[in-house]
């Protein structure tokens, strides 16, 4: 089963890249369209900032806003990729074949994780 930790990280990573790319082609929807408005605002230093009910260190990500639009964005899927591949590494110590493929449907091919996390941007996970 160790020979076929390679290709099963490989996998990992294939499977990462596209859903990345299906960030990048979701754009500004839905909840991140408002996350967008609440740090345009304050990077034009606005007083009244529509929208600010996401709490102090949501705001934190102006500063990485202003690098692009779609920053914010691909930290949090970026982020969600970090920690679900430290579970994948815990999962591929135990060797059971089972385990990965609830783990490969669980995670890339939830429609919910894939909608919400990296269509729409929605920073809830993080929580």
């Amino acid at each position: 089963m160790k020979y076929l930790n390679n290709y099963h990280k490989i996998f990992f990573f294939i499977l990462s890249l596209v859903l990345i790319l299906i960030s990048i082609y979701g754009g500004a929807r839905h909840d991140y369209y408002l996350y967008t408005i609440t740090w345009e605002n304050l990077n034009n230093g606005e007083k009244n900032i529509p929208y600010n009910s996401y709490g102090p260190i949501h705001l934190l990500l102006y500063l990485i806003h202003k690098l692009n639009l779609l920053a914010p964005k691909l930290l949090f899927g970026i982020l969600f990729i970090l920690l679900s591949y430290y579970i994948f590494k815990k999962i591929l110590k135990k060797e059971k074949s089972i385990l990965i493929f609830f783990f490969y449907l669980t995670i890339h091919f939830n429609f919910l994780i894939i909608s919400f996390v990296y269509f729409y941007g929605v920073n809830d996970f993080l929580v």
